[in-house]
């Protein structure tokens, strides 16, 4: 299989960043805002956003996580796949 060119390269690394970003940030926000929407819908305390808060950083946690994974596994089935030359 071919090596990708080193624009592609840089082009993937900076698509994980984008997508690492957006998957640490979405759950946080969501769920931020759900508890201000609960808070001022029905009255409830401001415990309501605190708990929003631990559960937006479980998601961002768990996502990170999953994230982590992925590369772990891709760098892995790149080990395999290079032998390594004679030199090395």
């Amino acid at each position: 299989m071919p090596k990708p060119k080193m624009g592609m390269t840089i082009l993937q690394g900076l698509s994980f960043l984008g997508q690492l970003g957006f998957s640490l940030a979405t759950p946080l926000v969501l769920c931020i805002w759900g508890a201000i929407w609960l808070r001022e819908r029905f009255g409830l305390g401001g415990w309501v956003v605190v708990v929003g808060l631990v559960l937006g950083l479980g998601g961002a946690a768990s996502s990170f996580s999953g994230f982590i994974r992925y590369v772990q596994r891709k760098a892995e089935r790149k080990n395999e796949q290079d032998p390594g030359s004679f030199n090395r």
